[in-house]
Parts: structure tokens; C-alpha cells; sequence
């Protein structure tokens, strides 16, 4: 199935601009969906209310293997030690809606079971919503190697693993990655967001000698005599102050000032440990609203708890519920890599001579590694340590947690509400073979109790809050302001974004191409008509471009709509309304926001995107974003309209009908002359899916001895999608300039329906 060329056109770039703007403005008619508004209750993995608790459950062969045909009755499911049994069960496959639909399922109970099973099946398998991986390293517990070997092994998972529809949000515990802290499938933000982290120095050391450090500051508080005897002899030999052996009836200056030392440092290592938590906590927080399962990958050298005085343990429990509620299962790594736990030559430790330290029997990697079980075990995750191959490590786990068990199950009336920590047991019934990885329980508390609406007939405390945070202002600056500035795009008003750059001026400066598309989303209270045959929708609209360190450089506002639009035929459908702005923008990357808000009842949406934008001046080889269309006779012209000269149309939801042909335009930029005095330029194109090549166009020499401009060349051409299922997939277009050895390349996503 090859991809077809289009002419190369000869074509005045201020032509081509205003064809885009035109072609915009006048986007197909297409059905528009509801919008459903996300909440949280619905959406967790594990959720406390009135009607049923939910929990994931993966089981796995002795060979690491997820087990997939196992029953509701081989399951035994335990709460505080009581058998309950289990109301709701599914096989649930991670990303995609039809994860979603399961967990309302689960939710809502076995009347609510059916519904979402229907519309489970009746949902087109698109594929649009990948799967979404988050990565929290603990900058704050890192060696510099240990965060170069980290960095590497992210990287290489984002470039090798992520495919059409994957998400990833990298965190750290210092927030050093700042603004670009955000879950998205753009891989040049995930590039420069690990590029961000540094080494940050957590060392609790303080300068003395002999060196102690906080797993033997940890043993010294607790009172082990043999770690406490070696730091007194070892300071009595490098100070000259009196020793003396430890449970003497007056202590000696020796053991005092070891106490002291040992004291101070535990305290200093309960601050940076503490810090690492309040994150860990701050970043479970931040993504709970996220529909569905979230894996997380805590990536740590690892740090001791101190169970004699702090509250770090008392953090770890709190941890372990927000992670139950928000349906987060951490998988942890130990970035140290292969450990013999044997001091080296580098130590800077006293001899031994007695054998105090050795007869301890303190393991300090393992004190260290302690931690990162329980996370993983409390959560229903692995602790993965002993590795070099922290890359191979990461793409295990995506590969382990690509499939669920959804257990859930009725909590007894009297037993709620009393804030108790509840712990959860699931094994499997006569197979004793087989591996259990489930959450270690949840708290029972009022927090998670709230009913909703479509359960008690009243206005859920949550869905009251939504309905404040959605707005519905009448000063449409406000309102835009809040929508731009949200966490998450808001759907009340549909609102699809596609952004590109293109090379604009005479000395190659850039501008981003900012087009989207507004249509008002249905709801209950619509009508009919309202639906299929309004044709005045107008909006208000605003775009702000933030670069990389979320400073605002530029945007605009607009209305559009109303007595601007042309009218429709009678019963005609409503199409979704279009604009197009060019933004002049400096070499860097960025993000483009807009929003949009209805001049009839103030609801408003938002979308959000990332452009990088590189240096087309003269002497950079580079190739503009690819903007995709459809074939201009394929869709009917609006009245008063003109053809566009193009052929293309553009899509700015890149959405497609199965059997459309996608049309696709690129300029090519700088390209060198070669020995015969024309640019030698070769193209290839093709399309994947999850990495794989479904569409593979052989290399195509472009004619470039007729055009007027040889640093500016425009090449079209055009995919058809008959064959191609419904999902979600990536065009990829690789140009090489032969006469410079030098390719540029661009790739863009796009969904067949």
C-alpha cells in the first residue's frame, strides 16, 4: 500500500497560508460526541463508597508470567483476615477505553455492570488512549551514577517503548524538571525534562571521621552495641580521647560524642527523607484524577526509616493509601545497580580490628533497600534491585502490567466510616505455584464515602466541586483565564488542537500554525434541534504559548462564530467551528494552549500541545511539521467558499474516516545545491502502529531543478486508508539532503475511525 505522490507544487508561501487559514475555517461537518466530564470516583482503581470497593490484582506463573485464565471462584479475597466475597470480576487490559468502561462497571455495582459491559463492546477499538507511565526519581537518594544510569535507561524507553498514544510524566523529588513536569506523548518535552535533572547532594555524611553515614547513624540510635563499640574505638584511635567499652557506668567522651554525632545525622536524614515522601505524596495527589490504572516507576538508590522517633513510617502508611486511592502501583528500582554490600578501597571508614562492625551484621544496601519493598509491596508493585539493566527493567514492568485482574467487592454498613486501616489478602485457591501482587489495604475513611449522583439523586460533594472548577462565568476573560490555566483540559466545550511550525520569512524566522476546531458538546438539556440543526454557535477564544519554563510569550484572543458563520442548509448538521492564527516564535520548545467558552451559557474547554520549533535559518537542513488533511474533493466546499489550490483540507482533530485518503503537506528547508546546481533531495514516508510499519513508501527522489525558491520546497502527497482498521497511528517522513549527508525528520499522529 504505497504512499502517493502529489506534484511538487510551485506555490508563493503567503498563498499556501491563507489556503490553510480558508480550509480551516471551513472544517467538515462531523458528529459531534458528548463530552463526559471525568471524576474521580469513577475513575480510581481502588474506590471507597457506599456501593462497592474495587482493587487491581495481577497474578503471575513461577516463570514471571501473567497468568490470564483464572475464574471468580479460583480467587479468595480477604479483608483484616475475613473472607468477603467478591462481587464484581474482570480481566482488564491497561489503556484504552474500554479500561475505563470496566471500572465504572466495577463501581457502580452489578446494576451498572451490564451498562458498562455494553458499552464496553459498543465502543470502536481505537486504540487513541495509550498507555500513560510515570517516572518519580528521587533525586534527593541518587549517586551521580546512579542518576546518569537512570536518565539513560528513561530515555532509552522513550524513545524504544512509547508508541502512537503513550503518555509519560517525569518527576522528580527536588521538582527540578519544573514546568515540563507534565504527562504527555511528546518526546522532545520528555528529552528535555530529563535533561533537567542534576545531580542534587542528599549526603547526610558530616565531615568527620570515621565516616558514618545514615544506616550506621540508624544502628547507633537503636542501640546496636556492636556498630556503637566500633565508632568509639575507631574515634578514640583517630582523637586521642578516652574510649572504653560500651554499657560502661559512665560513658566515656568517646561513646558521648558518637551519640551526639549519630543523633544529629539520623535527624538530618529524616528531613531528606521526609521531603522525599511529602513529593512521593504531592505526586500521587497530583495524578490521581487520571482515569484508570497508573504504573509508576519510584527509581531510587534507597534510604533508611527511622522507627525510634520521626514519623517516617507513619508517611509510609499515608503514602500507601493515596496510592490505594488514586490507583497508583508503584514498581521500584535501585538505581545502584549490581551491589556486593563489601566496603572498597575508596572507603574512608577506620579498620575493623576488633570485628565490632562485622559481627553487627549490618547490610547497608539492604537497610537501604527496605523501603523500596514495602512502597512496592503496600502498592501491589515489585522491588527490582541487583541490575545494571535498569533500560531492560523498565520495559519488563510495561510488559508485566499491560493486564489486570479487577476484583470488587460490598463493605459491611457498620464497618465504614471508622477510619481504620484496612488490609487486604488475595490468594489463589489451590494454586500455591502461583505470585499475588495486590495493594496492602486502604484507609476507611470519610474521604472516600461520598455518594454519587446517579446513586442517591443529589448532586454528588464532588460532582458540586467539578461544576465550581468548570465555571460557568459571564466575563469571558476570566473564564478563559481559568481554563487556560487548568491542570488538565477541560471538555465542557469540544475543542481540538493541531499545531505546527513553519519557515516564514527571509531569513528563515519561524511561526507556529495554531488551528483548531470548537463545537459546543451535548448535553442532557439539549434538544434535538439544538443538536443537529444550530448554526449560530458562537464562542470566545484564547491562545497562550508558554515556553519551557512556563513564561508566556505570546497567544490572542478572538470571537468567532454568530453572525460570522455562513448558514447552513435546513436540517443540516452543525459543523464545528475553525481558526487559524500564525505565531512568530524563536528557536525552542513549547506549549500552546486554547481555550474556548459559549457565548450562549459560558461553559468552556481547553486543549493543550507541544511544538519544538528548531533554527531554519539559512545554512540549518530542517523540514516543517507535517500538516495533514483530506483530499478537498472529498469534502464539500461551504458556500462562498473557494477550492483550495492545495487539495488538502486541513484536520485539525487529525481524525479520519476509514477509506478517506490522508493528505499530507511539508516544506523542506535549506537544502544544499548539488555539483549539477539544483537541491538532491530524497524522501521516504511511512506509517506504523505500536512501532510497527503497516505503510512502507520506498525512497523518492524529489524534481527540485524547476523551483523558484530551492531553500523553500513544498512536497505533498497522499496515504490511503481503506486497508488501515481503526486505531491510531504515526505518519513518519525522513528527509535527506545527499549534497550535505544530512537528514531532518518529522512525524506526526493520526486516528482512523
Amino acid at each position: 500500500m504505497p504512499v502517493y505522490p502529489v506534484s511538487t507544487m510551485r506555490i508563493a508561501l503567503p498563498v499556501f497560508l491563507l489556503c490553510l487559514a480558508l480550509a480551516a475555517q471551513v472544517a467538515p461537518a462531523q458528529e459531534t460526541r458528548p463530552a463526559e466530564k471525568p471524576r474521580a470516583d469513577d475513575d480510581e482503581v481502588l474506590s471507597v463508597n457506599t456501593v462497592l470497593v474495587q482493587t487491581d490484582v495481577r497474578v503471575y506463573d513461577r516463570a514471571g508470567r501473567f497468568v490470564a485464565d483464572l475464574r471468580r471462584d479460583q480467587f479468595e479475597l480477604r479483608v483484616d483476615g475475613k473472607v468477603v466475597p467478591v462481587s464484581f470480576f474482570e480481566l482488564v487490559e491497561a489503556g484504552g477505553e474500554a479500561e475505563r468502561a470496566q471500572l465504572l462497571a466495577a463501581a457502580r455495582g452489578a446494576a451498572g455492570a451490564a451498562a458498562g459491559a455494553a458499552a464496553a463492546t459498543a465502543a470502536p477499538e481505537t486504540n487513541v488512549r495509550g498507555r500513560s507511565f510515570y517516572f518519580f526519581l528521587d533525586d534527593l537518594h541518587l549517586s551521580p551514577l546512579s542518576l546518569m544510569r537512570a536518565r539513560k535507561a528513561i530515555l532509552d524507553f522513550v524513545e524504544r517503548e512509547m508508541t502512537e498514544g503513550d503518555q509519560a510524566l517525569v518527576v522528580s523529588a527536588t521538582n527540578a524538571p519544573g514546568f515540563l513536569q507534565q504527562l504527555t506523548g511528546n518526546k522532545a518535552v520528555l528529552r528535555a525534562a530529563l535533561s533537567r535533572l542534576s545531580f542534587r547532594n542528599g549526603d547526610v555524611t558530616d565531615g568527620e571521621r570515621p565516616v558514618m553515614n545514615d544506616v550506621q547513624a540508624q544502628a547507633i540510635e537503636r542501640g546496636d552495641t556492636d556498630v556503637i563499640q566500633y565508632f568509639i574505638s575507631a574515634t578514640a584511635s583517630l582523637t586521642g580521647a578516652a574510649g572504653g567499652r560500651v554499657g560502661s557506668r559512665q560513658a566515656s567522651p568517646a561513646e558521648i560524642h558518637v551519640r551526639r554525632r549519630a543523633r544529629m545525622l539520623v535527624e538530618r536524614s529524616v528531613g531528606v527523607s521526609t521531603m522525599t515522601f511529602s513529593a512521593l505524596r504531592s505526586f500521587v495527589g497530583a495524578i490521581s484524577e487520571a482515569r484508570g490504572q497508573k504504573l509508576a516507576y519510584f527509581i531510587s538508590d534507597g534510604f533508611v526509616l527511622d522507627t525510634v522517633r520521626s514519623d517516617t513510617t507513619d508517611w509510609l502508611r499515608r503514602l500507601t493509601d493515596a496510592a490505594a486511592r488514586a490507583g497508583v502501583v508503584f514498581y521500584t528500582l535501585d538505581a545502584h545497580g549490581l551491589e556486593v554490600g563489601l566496603p572498597d578501597a575508596t572507603s574512608m571508614g577506620a579498620a575493623d580490628i576488633d570485628g565490632s562492625l562485622a559481627r553487627s551484621g549490618l547490610n547497608e544496601t539492604l537497610a537501604r533497600q527496605d523501603v523500596l519493598h514495602a512502597i512496592a509491596a503496600d502498592t501491589g508493585g515489585r522491588a527490582i534491585r541487583n541490575t545494571n539493566a535498569l533500560g531492560a527493567a523498565l520495559a519488563s514492568v510495561a510488559a508485566e502490567t499491560s493486564r489486570y485482574y479487577l476484583l470488587a467487592w460490598r463493605p459491611e454498613g457498620d464497618e465504614q466510616h471508622k477510619g481504620k486501616f484496612k488490609r487486604l489478602q488475595v490468594r489463589v485457591i489451590d494454586r500455591p505455584d502461583l505470585t499475588v501482587r495486590v495493594r496492602a489495604g486502604f484507609l476507611d475513611s470519610p474521604a472516600g464515602m461520598a455518594k454519587r449522583a446517579d446513586e442517591t439523586g443529589k448532586p454528588s460533594k464532588e460532582a458540586t466541586t467539578d461544576k465550581q472548577r468548570s465555571g460557568t462565568s459571564s466575563d469571558p476573560v476570566d473564564a478563559l483565564a481559568k481554563a487556560l490555566g487548568a491542570s488538565e483540559p477541560r471538555r465542557d466545550v469540544n475543542v481540538s488542537l493541531s499545531v505546527g511550525y513553519l519557515n516564514v520569512g527571509e531569513r528563515g524566522a519561524a511561526a507556529a500554525l495554531v488551528s483548531l476546531q470548537v463545537a459546543r458538546a451535548q448535553s442532557a438539556g439539549d434538544s434535538s434541534a439544538e443538536k443537529t440543526t444550530t448554526t449560530d454557535a458562537a464562542f470566545d477564544i484564547a491562545c497562550a504559548v508558554l515556553n519551557d519554563r512556563g513564561a508566556r510569550v505570546g497567544g490572542f484572543r478572538q470571537k468567532i462564530g454568530g453572525a460570522q458563520r455562513a448558514l447552513a442548509a435546513p436540517g443540516a448538521r452543525a459543523e464545528p467551528l475553525g481558526y487559524t492564527q500564525l505565531l512568530p516564535l524563536a528557536p525552542g520548545l513549547y506549549q500552546i494552549r486554547v481555550a474556548a467558552r459559549d457565548a450562549r451559557d459560558g461553559r468552556t474547554g481547553a486543549a493543550f500541545d507541544w511544538i519544538e520549533v528548531p533554527d531554519t535559518s539559512p545554512g540549518h537542513f530542517a523540514i516543517s511539521s507535517i500538516f495533514v488533511g483530506v483530499s478537498a474533493d472529498e469534502t464539500p466546499t461551504a458556500a462562498g467558499q473557494e477550492p483550495s489550490p492545495l487539495g488538502i483540507r486541513l484536520n485539525a482533530d487529525r481524525t479520519f474516516a476509514r477509506g478517506s485518503r490522508l493528505r499530507f503537506l511539508l516544506y523542506v528547508y535549506n537544502a544544499a545545491r548539488s555539483t549539477a546546481g539544483s537541491p538532491d533531495l530524497t524522501l521516504w514516508a511511512r506509517v506504523t502502529r505500536a512501532g510497527r510499519a503497516v505503510i512502507d513508501s520506498p525512497p523518492r527522489k524529489l524534481q527540485t531543478s524547476a523551483l523558484a525558491d530551492p531553500a523553500r520546497i513544498p512536497h505533498a502527497a497522499e496515504v490511503p486508508l481503506e486497508r488501515l482498521p481503526p486505531g491510531s497511528y504515526t505518519l513518519e517522513v525522513i528527509a535527506t539532503d545527499n549534497a550535505r549527508h544530512a537528514n531532518a525528520r518529522q512525524t506526526v499522529i493520526f486516528t482512523i475511525k
